[in-house]
């Protein structure tokens, strides 16, 4: 994982989700990403999803199955989205 960006952890790369989209999301918002997608059968089970946002800190910001959620996720994670309370 990158010391100085965020890092997009494909733990089943072989599912199609869109990382171009998630990419062009971090661009929109000047948000270092990268994307690391090792083939290991383990991960998944490991980390319960198929996407994992880890912050430049290595501590987990989100994790779970769907690019368009992950895009969200790495607005908030950045700070330039702020979540509304659910009520």
């Amino acid at each position: 994982f990158a010391p100085t960006a965020f890092t997009l952890l494909v733990t089943r790369p072989a599912t199609g989700h869109d990382l171009a989209a998630i990419q062009a999301a971090a661009a929109a918002l000047d948000v270092p990403l990268q994307i690391a997608a090792p083939q290991d059968a383990a991960l998944a089970p490991l980390y319960g999803a198929d996407l994992v946002l880890v912050r430049p800190d290595h501590y987990v910001a989100w994790r779970g199955n769907d690019a368009a959620q992950a895009c969200d996720a790495l607005a908030v994670a950045a700070g330039s989205k702020v979540l509304e309370p659910v009520a």
